[in-house]
């Protein structure tokens, strides 16, 4: 059965790995949905009434920042929030890495609490990471939180990283750039170790074998998945 590969629409980067699974990351599981509220249609304080029961929206103690969005109780990583709420605007834009967010009241009646998270001051403070699937953009926590800790995103897409090299890989998937390119069949690949793995297609090496049976694969991910089989190991309900 010839299965055509999904589009990037589909994919979920994960921030552990570095990389783009289908559906959802094998190795370090889902992403949990928490929805926004239900609101009756022409609501003109929309905004504010979408927020989730786990959230609050008050004053920001940064100076200028106007309002923000603060935890109420602790949560865990990977935790989406989504799709951020607005009007689509058609048309030539310089840029496709952007959203356009009105301000004022008109806004408020349009979109949803999320246009209340603001940027983070220091790469530290970053707890959320911006994604996008199947046409919309999810907001989604990097890392467990505190009660009372604010929302916090960076001016492109929230991610965080703690290495100069991890960081320089984020942005390809901004910029597009695909430096790693197979001398085999041509194919470019953002991130070197994702190289590495296609090469084994060409090879037909598979380094990752089951002490088991005769399962053998080119990614460590797929081994710990194919392992829960002999295991009996159920992690997601």
């Amino acid at each position: 059965m010839n299965m055509e590969p999904l589009d990037n629409n589909h994919f979920l980067y994960c921030g552990e790995c570095n990389k783009e699974p289908e559906v959802h990351c094998p190795a370090h599981g889902p992403y949990n949905y928490i929805q926004d509220k239900e609101v009756p249609e022409g609501d003109p304080l929309k905004a504010e009434h979408t927020l989730p029961d786990c959230l609050t929206i008050k004053t920001s103690k940064l100076a200028g920042a106007g309002l923000g969005v603060f935890f109420k109780e602790g949560l865990q990583s990977k935790i989406m929030f989504g799709p951020y709420g607005g009007a689509i605007i058609n048309g030539n834009h310089k840029s496709g890495y952007c959203w356009k967010v009105r301000d004022g009241k008109e806004g408020t009646a349009t979109s949803n609490w999320m246009r209340y998270v603001n940027c983070a001051m220091k790469e530290a403070d970053t707890n959320l990471v911006a994604l996008q699937n199947k046409g919309g953009i999810y907001y989604c926590t990097l890392k467990p939180v505190s009660p009372g800790e604010r929302l916090f995103k960076c001016e492109v897409c929230g991610h965080a990283c703690n290495k100069s090299g991890n960081l320089k890989n984020h942005m390809r998937m901004h910029t597009g750039e695909r430096p790693y390119i197979c001398e085999v069949c041509g194919k470019t690949y953002k991130l070197r170790d994702n190289l590495k793995t296609h090469i084994m297609k060409h090879t037909g090496e598979r380094p990752y074998k089951c002490e088991i049976c005769d399962y053998s694969c080119t990614r460590s991910c797929d081994l710990k998945t194919h392992m829960k089989k002999h295991t009996g190991e159920r992690l997601y309900k």
